[in-house]
């Protein structure tokens, strides 16, 4: 392979891995360069692939590959349990979590509650199954860019310097990106919203006392009167937790583990032996990238934003980036795509993900400790009552994050050069609820063509022509789509629900499962739409 046509990735965990995966279903190398060795995975703290997320993953062919390396404990109840302690009560709760239905109307695939390890097993497989050239133990030190190509140099798992060049760099390797701080990028936005520690660690006792008391749940958030931000999420079947804590209070040293120890004992509510595996301290920030690309060297990921956890956005919304990029940076090295369109990339993501920023920073606002409050352990009738009213207000304030399917499916991309808009308006889609629109630069309203056919299973590896009516004669957009090389699938499915879904006969979906233009005709001039769509 030439450098000419490679992208070299900085950073092999899971936002690394899938652009790695969608550059090379679309017959683009690339190089991977991780710094953990080939047998590491990254720290726990991913536990959920969201809806939108997993339709990607079908695209790349391993959505039900996730499903099967699921490492959770199948007694474990998908749902967020709010207890007062482990052999206490409980005081909230939000049943069957992200996977309240077996599917849904509007999606091809239903959220993930997997942990990290089981993520990135998955897309490890996957690379695996591509040969993606991923490198380990690699640790970027710098690049020099020029109109052309990108040289990185790195050092090996020898310690020997090295060297690779290729047409783009995209930085995915985290919070603390060396390519974004080469880059003298300045983030902006809101840091240190709260101070937290992340600690995993193995107590297997913890199972038997839940059955016991609180029952089997995936996800314990403790709320008492010692005010504790404690909650802990299920890893696997072997007794494994994440333990997480936020706000720590002021003063209290978040890397000191036998303090956060004390408080877990105090929270399950008996001695029981628990063992630390790695943590300590976590800042949680609302930030953003002022743009992501930089010439031939483009951020993605946690290098271009940083979320607050409070939610489970964090490594979905670099998977939505990628779902943006891969095919960008394709087109342009496939030689039809336009000069607007690795641009479009940042003022598309940027669009969407200052939203969801705004929107989970609220959530640290509504932590454990805003709604405990004196009396509510009392095993009493008064005590029954006030945990009932605090229940109350936790589903009604905490529904909104936990149930986001405004905010997995309802981003829109409306200030696009690369989507015909014309002026229309879209619905507007709150956190909780989605509203589906095929306005230009909302992603494309879905059914279920038949009981096991999404209807983008039926859509190319590049654009679609969606046709609503099939007598309308398309040989002109089709024409100026093979003229300029631009892959087109054409589909014409039969379904009573696309009408009023679409409200037009014609609709061009772009490879990221996003509506580029529709219409009721076909364009006076079907090579501008096409030009517009590829960004010339």
């Amino acid at each position: 392979m030439s450098a000419e046509e490679t992208v070299v990735i900085a950073g092999g965990g899971p936002i690394g891995m899938a652009l790695s995966i969608d550059l090379a279903l679309r017959g683009i190398p690339s190089v991977v360069l991780e710094q953990r060795a080939s047998e590491a995975t990254f720290p726990p703290r991913t536990n959920q692939t969201t809806a939108r997320s997993m339709e990607h993953f079908r695209r790349w062919g391993i959505a039900q590959a996730l499903r099967d390396n699921d490492a959770m404990d199948q007694e474990y109840t998908r749902d967020f349990r709010w207890i007062t302690r482990l052999n206490g009560y409980v005081v909230a709760n939000f049943p069957g979590g992200v996977e309240w239905a077996p599917r849904f109307d509007w999606a091809s695939e239903i959220p993930e509650w997997a942990p990290n390890p089981s993520i990135e097993k998955t897309l490890r497989e996957r690379v695996d199954e591509l040969g993606v050239d991923i490198r380990f133990s690699c640790i970027v030190k710098g690049f020099e860019a020029d109109d052309d190509h990108v040289t990185v140099s790195y050092t090996d798992i020898n310690g020997d310097e090295q060297s690779v060049s290729g047409a783009f760099l995209v930085g995915a390797d985290g919070s603390r990106s060396v390519v974004r701080n080469q880059l003298g990028v300045r983030m902006e936005g809101h840091a240190d919203l709260a101070i937290a520690s992340v600690w995993y660690i193995h107590a297997p006792a913890i199972k038997e006392l839940a059955r016991d008391k609180v029952g089997l749940s995936a996800f314990y958030w403790f709320c008492n009167e010692d005010r504790t931000g404690q909650l802990l999420i299920v890893q696997d079947a072997e007794g494994h937790y994440l333990l997480f804590d936020a706000p720590i209070p002021e003063g209290v040293d978040p890397n000191d583990w036998e303090r956060e120890k004390a408080q877990l004992i105090e929270n399950v509510g008996e001695e029981i032996e628990v063992t630390v595996q790695g943590g300590g301290e976590v800042r949680i920030h609302s930030l953003m990238a002022p743009r992501f690309d930089h010439g031939r060297v483009i951020l993605t990921g946690d290098a271009a934003h940083l979320i607050s956890p409070f939610g489970g956005f964090g490594m979905n919304i670099g998977i939505e980036d990628v779902a943006n990029l891969g095919w960008k940076l394709a087109a342009v090295l496939q030689g039809w795509g336009g000069d607007k369109l690795i641009s479009s990339y940042s003022t598309e993501r940027r669009e969407a993900e200052t939203w969801l920023l705004d929107e989970c920073a609220q959530n640290v606002g509504a932590l454990a400790p805003h709604f405990a409050q004196d009396g509510m352990e009392a095993d009493d009738e008064a005590g029954e009552a006030l945990r009932k009213e605090i229940g109350e207000t936790i589903v009604s304030r905490k529904s909104r994050e936990y149930i986001s399917m405004g905010g997995q499916f309802g981003y829109q991309y409306s200030e696009s050069p690369v989507v015909a808009r014309n002026g229309a308006s879209a619905p507007i889609s709150t956190l909780h609820e989605y509203k589906p629109s095929s306005v230009p630069g909302c992603r494309a309203p879905h059914v279920w063509v038949d009981d096991d056919t999404s209807l983008f299973d039926l859509f190319g590896p590049y654009f679609t022509l969606l046709k609503l009516d099939a007598s309308i004669d398309t040989s002109a957009l089709e024409a100026a789509a093979v003229e300029r090389g631009v892959p087109l699938t054409v589909i014409a499915p039969q379904h009573p629900k696309l009408d009023e879904l679409y409200q037009t006969k014609l609709a061009l979906i772009r490879p990221d499962e996003h509506v580029a233009w529709r219409s009721d005709a076909t364009p006076d001039d079907p090579g501008a739409i096409i030009d517009l769509a590829r960004g010339v």
